[in-house]
């Protein structure tokens, strides 16, 4: 009971100092927490044997074996709490080292991106310096260039505490995740002109779940109680005095990592916002995107669309007219249209030469030459182009009897550039084909204007290459990523990333 109670005071004074005195806080925790450990299991044997010998007395309810029992019943009380306490100190002390490792940990990435700021390092460059060569900084080194920052204030207990975590060395990852700080808005506030409440102007509104990057150390300003740091919002870029924590103790922003997004699938990597800017390259699947600007929503665009037929192929469907930067792909053309079958024929007279072939209702044709008057046969003739197969000839416009063959259209329109012919009204639906500059296509319905809505748009730069650019997300493809994943039910950690290399051990 005495060596319990010893472990018990010694925890709870370490856990109060939060390792103070101790040369090695993380062995001094460590020993707690084992002391703490071993009383507790002290108590569970001495639990069993009580148990055994209650078993043996439950007979009795009279005489000294009924008191022996009612002493033992109050001993397993005794021992059961003390067993409970044992344990909850174990949790809470385990909640203090944890507190302290990221207090340490905090302060040594302080300093840290403090001096990278101070010295304008960039981070793929110190990350080839101290890896040299190798696929992570070893603890070691980085631990040796922190302790050669002039005025850090770094203690040796912080040094170990705060890159406990990285034991296995730093990788490239986490060298350029280190070398800025990023808070997520948590509540509306306002991004001012200046530190001083009083004398800014608000240059527009954080919203909930924006990104900022700190530019400035969080300051206190005496005469509001209120917590600043100067930052900029990666949505736009705008740079400007944000309330981190009120007066009242609300938290307007709050420390997260660095915004990553992975490309589950191909996504177009473009040169600027617009959606239709040059592609550079490909993002590939699974290439992760550091966040460098965005997410934001471009302006709606209206398209002009209008439904047809391909004359040359007799095939259906929806393209566009006009884009959204009022690039027209058709214009009009003066063709005239069959509307009864009537033979093409190679010459003014119509009785002189064989007729070329049946020109087909609905079939559009090219004026080549002026209406011409057939005094003799009272008809009009015209010569004229076929659309379809291009072979020329005279037709007759109106018969002797007043019949008309052919009327000018203006639903006919000439391609002037390639352009999609699809199945349905909305931009990018399924493609029937392309057509070809100079193709003739007659507009059945429209045109009709589609407004698309603005895409979310953010430019990252690649952790693969370092190329950077825009890409559209998030969405389906590009989701949110992180190097922390939380594991959800126990798997083998392998030596290699072939599932069935040599297993280190469980995760849990």
């Amino acid at each position: 009971e005495d060596a319990m109670e010893k472990a018990s005071a010694a925890a709870d004074a370490l856990a109060k100092s939060k390792g103070a005195d101790a040369e090695d806080p993380r062995q001094a925790f460590a020993g707690a927490e084992r002391g703490l450990a071993e009383a507790a299991e002290a108590c569970d044997k001495v639990d069993e044997k009580v148990k055994d010998q209650l078993d043996e007395l439950k007979a009795y309810f009279k005489g000294p074996f009924a008191d022996a029992r009612s002493a033992l019943n109050k001993l397993k009380v005794r021992v059961g709490d003390f067993s409970r306490k044992c344990r909850k100190q174990s949790s809470a002390l385990r909640g203090v080292f944890q507190q302290l490792e990221g207090e340490a940990h905090e302060a040594v990435i302080g300093v840290f991106t403090a001096h990278a700021k101070e010295k304008s390092l960039e981070p793929e460059a110190l990350y080839k310096e101290l890896s040299a060569g190798g696929q992570v900084v070893p603890v070691d080194a980085f631990r040796d260039f922190l302790g050669k920052i002039e005025g850090s204030g770094l203690e040796k207990k912080q040094l170990d505490l705060g890159l406990a975590r990285y034991a296995a060395g730093v990788g490239r990852l986490s060298i350029h995740c280190l070398f800025k700080q990023y808070m997520r808005c948590v509540k509306d506030i306002a991004i001012t002109s200046c530190f001083e409440v009083k004398e800014s102007k608000t240059l527009r509104k954080l919203t909930a779940g924006e990104v900022v990057e700190v530019l400035e150390a969080e300051k206190h300003e005496e005469q509001t109680g209120l917590h600043r740091a100067r930052c900029r919002a990666l949505q736009e870029h705008s740079e400007g005095w944000v309330t981190l924590r009120g007066n009242q103790g609300t938290s307007f922003l709050e420390k997260c990592g660095k915004p990553l997004y992975m490309c589950e699938d191909e996504v177009p990597l473009q040169d600027a916002f617009e959606r239709d800017s040059k592609e550079l390259r490909r993002t590939r699947p699974g290439e992760v995107m550091e966040l460098l600007e965005g997410p934001r929503l471009t302006p709606p665009q209206e398209v002009s669309r209008a439904r047809g037929v391909a004359t040359r192929s007799k095939q259906a469907g929806w393209l566009t007219m006009k884009d959204s930067h009022g690039t027209a792909f058709l214009e009009p053309e003066k063709v005239m249209i069959c509307r009864q079958s009537i033979a093409l024929t190679p010459n003014f007279d119509i009785g002189n030469g064989k007729p070329l072939r049946k020109l087909e209702v609905g079939e559009a044709l090219e004026v080549i030459s002026e209406e011409q008057k057939d005094d003799k046969r009272g008809m009009v003739r015209c010569q004229v182009r076929s659309k379809m197969d291009a072979k020329e000839g005279w037709v007759t416009l109106k018969g002797n009897q007043g019949t008309a063959y052919m009327e000018e259209s203006d639903r006919h329109y000439t391609c002037k550039a390639p352009v999609s012919l699809e199945t349905r009204f909305e931009c990018g639906t399924a493609l029937v084909r392309t057509l070809e500059a100079g193709e003739l296509f007659e507009m059945l319905e429209g045109p009709r204007m589609e407004v698309k809505e603005g895409a979310s748009r953010l430019r990252g730069r690649s952790l693969t290459d370092g190329s950077e650019g825009w890409i559209t997300g998030p969405g389906e493809v590009t989701v949110p990523w992180t190097p922390a994943h939380r594991c959800r039910q126990s798997t083998p950690l392998t030596e290699s990333a072939d599932p069935a290399s040599r297993a280190l051990r469980e995760l849990d």
